[in-house]
């Protein structure tokens, strides 16, 4: 696919997609990879104009095993792999972009919880480097290492995935003025508060190791997308 390999931001479509009604007007020209059944509410819905058009100008990818009782359409670029494998249909999707910076996710929030769980391995394991982002639009995002400033939400919760020291400043009530160690899965981080000022709006994170950013908000259950 053209400029798949290296393009430094790309969104990724999962089966996870009860609907379809907020693609955000930013992704459209980006470049798309297709993880499995992510392929089926584009091809049914009001997308498939759109879908159509990218597959002619070689601007999408699909990737899976096909389990999700896919249908491809015509001229549809795609790599099918066996249903009995080691890696995930997340994992060789990732494979294909190892440039890419930042990644936005449809439909990877929610469904088995199994997947859940594995899909947050994967993309954290993405992460590890420097700058990268995995960013669910539900709201969620993973970060690299690195300083963030985070985007608002009344309530949040950090989490880390691997052992590693965090930094947190800014408007929230609970911060971390010197670097601190915390093991993974911690409960430190989680049920934060947002508390902007006039003179401070932004909280700011500086992490080493791939960390969690979680509006409280959220449930891990398939729903409707809303809007970015």
């Amino acid at each position: 696919m053209r400029n798949l390999n290296c393009a430094s931001e790309v969104v990724i479509f999962g089966p996870c997609l009860d609907s379809f009604a907020s693609l955000a007007k930013v992704h459209l020209g980006l470049p798309w990879l297709i993880v499995d059944g992510g392929i089926n509410p584009l091809i049914s819905g009001k997308y498939r104009p759109l879908l159509l058009s990218k597959i002619e100008k070689k601007e999408v990818q699909w990737i899976g095993d096909g389990d999700s009782k896919i249908s491809l359409p015509k001229k549809m670029p795609g790599l099918l792999f066996p249903s009995h494998k080691d890696e995930s249909d997340l994992e060789l999707a990732l494979e294909l972009i190892p440039r890419a910076k930042k990644i936005i996710l449809y439909g990877m929030w929610g469904g088995r919880f199994d997947h859940h769980l594995a899909n947050f391995g994967v993309l954290s394991h993405f992460c590890k480097s420097a700058g990268k982002m995995a960013v669910f639009t539900e709201g969620a995002v993973i970060l690299g290492p690195g300083k963030w400033a985070l985007s608002y939400s009344k309530n949040f919760s950090l989490i880390l995935f691997q052992r590693g020291e965090i930094k947190l400043r800014g408007a929230c009530r609970f911060k971390l003025a010197k670097s601190t160690s915390f093991p993974p899965l911690s409960p430190w981080g989680i049920s934060n508060l947002w508390i902007p000022s006039k003179k401070n709006k932004k909280v700011l994170l500086t992490t080493k190791r791939p960390t969690l950013y979680l509006p409280n908000s959220l449930k891990i259950v398939p729903h409707f997308l809303g809007k970015i």
